[in-house]
């Protein structure tokens, strides 16, 4: 969900107006990956955004056209 607030408040639109979380990253495996412990950062494409999501929880979310 985290993700889904940080690009729907990036966007300026509800996140119900996002399309599937599951269709750039399988939301379980994420939360599984970061819930046990990974310390790291994974970094995908969602809605024209870069999000990396590191291992302390944090979520950076940057636009395509600014990168």
């Amino acid at each position: 969900m985290t993700v889904l607030r940080k690009v729907s408040a990036e966007k300026g639109v509800d996140s119900t107006d996002l399309a599937p979380l599951y269709h750039s990253v399988e939301p379980d495996a994420l939360d599984s990956l970061f819930e046990h412990g990974f310390d790291g950062e994974l970094t995908f494409r969602y809605e024209g955004y870069h999000v990396t999501v590191s291992g302390t929880g944090d979520v950076d979310v940057t636009s395509e056209k600014r990168r």
